[in-house]
């Protein structure tokens, strides 16, 4: 899991490594090896002067690089940031999104300021894309602004004013709160919220919030619409954890409820905290699917794993998927595809007889 926490005197020797990194070091405005003595002075000004904030990013509590934000500007509301990662293959696997998006919220929702400031050497087009992609504004070319290897290259000046990170901030929360995120022109019926312990009426049995469902049940209307609407345009859909009836039932789905809140803050499970090996192999699961028709009918489904399915039966799954497009589908025009509307009644076929899978009508 990815944090950020204020770099310490004991952050001074990886520091100095990580800034003479050639990977660092060639989009930093210096252009020369730092030595001991430079740097341990640079540090004694930085971590003591209060218009500055430096953060060791974190991978699981190892340190993996540094955030900061300089010239912190009270009286006319800004400041400035930047960020590195300390090893060249952490690019491009949405570190620095992360950090983009702790630090923006730490300047405009706790520090309140009205702009961050940035500038970035036209050598790192990926970091510009970044910043523009969190509603950065290009607001000048710094010409000529440093000569690194003796040759003078340019620089971006970006800034983002608070109130235009605020709007893009409640739409983004908007659009990740939208059940119909994933099927572009089509907006179809209000569907439940799924966010609070209920009893189903249909099932005589409690129900809890499920943790997977604001992912799955997007992806289940987007296979709807891909298919051209077999479920109809006016399908219901939603996922909870089945708990059982009465008081006990009740009292089981309140405390899944808090299981998952738990599991949605700071105090997640680390690598190698999760089920054994064992546990992995001896798991299952048993998923109800219960179809109901405007005039009442209803059609009961279940779908069986033999593993446990948060990794055991999924890894298996996700491999046959590769394994059916490649030999099964290959026809499949290219797109942006759910694994079941790409490949249907062939891909059910290949998780029945490899990976373990039953799939059966009850009722």
């Amino acid at each position: 899991m990815l944090s950020l926490r204020r770099a310490e005197p004991a952050d001074s020797d990886r520091m100095f490594t990580w800034r003479n990194l050639p990977h660092v070091a060639v989009h930093q405005y210096s252009d020369h090896v730092i030595s001991r003595e430079e740097h341990d002075a640079w540090f004694a000004r930085a971590i003591a002067d209060p218009r500055r904030i430096y953060w060791i990013i974190q991978d699981d509590g190892d340190p993996i690089g540094l955030a900061n934000l300089v010239d912190i500007d009270e009286t006319n509301s800004k400041c400035s940031w930047a960020f590195y990662l300390g090893a060249s293959d952490l690019r491009g696997k949405g570190i620095g999104s992360w950090v983009e998006l702790k630090v923006l919220d730490h300047v405009f929702l706790e520090l309140k300021l009205n702009k961050l400031c940035c500038e970035v050497l036209t050598s790192n087009p990926g970091v510009v894309r970044m910043h523009r992609r969190f509603g950065f504004v290009e607001e000048g070319l710094l010409r000529h602004h440093v000569r690194k290897q003796g040759q003078f290259l340019d620089a971006h000046v970006l800034g983002l004013l608070r109130d235009d990170y605020l709007q893009q901030r409640d739409a983004l929360v908007t659009m990740l709160r939208d059940p119909f995120v994933l099927t572009p022109g089509f907006d179809g019926p209000k569907q439940p919220l799924g966010n609070r312990p209920v009893f189903d009426e249909d099932l005589k049995s409690w129900t809890a919030p499920f943790v997977m469902a604001n992912i799955n049940t997007r992806n289940v209307h987007r296979s709807n619409m891909l298919l051209g609407f077999p479920y109809g345009k006016d399908f219901v859909y939603d996922e909870m954890v089945m708990t059982g009836s009465g008081e006990q039932g009740e009292a089981i789905a309140k405390k899944v409820m808090a299981a998952n809140n738990k599991f949605s803050g700071t105090e997640v499970p680390k690598p190698g905290e999760g089920p054994s090996k064992e546990e992995r192999e001896n798991g299952l699961y048993d998923l109800l699917y219960v179809a109901i028709a405007p005039d009442g009918r209803q059609v009961h489904a279940a779908i069986k794993g033999d593993r446990d399915p948060g990794y055991g039966s999924t890894s298996k799954m996700i491999s046959e998927c590769a394994i059916c497009l490649l030999r099964d589908t290959p026809d499949v025009p290219a797109g942006f595809w759910t694994p079941g509307a790409a490949m249907q009644h062939k891909l059910i076929k290949r998780l029945v007889d490899h990976a373990g899978l039953t799939f059966a009508v009850e009722k």
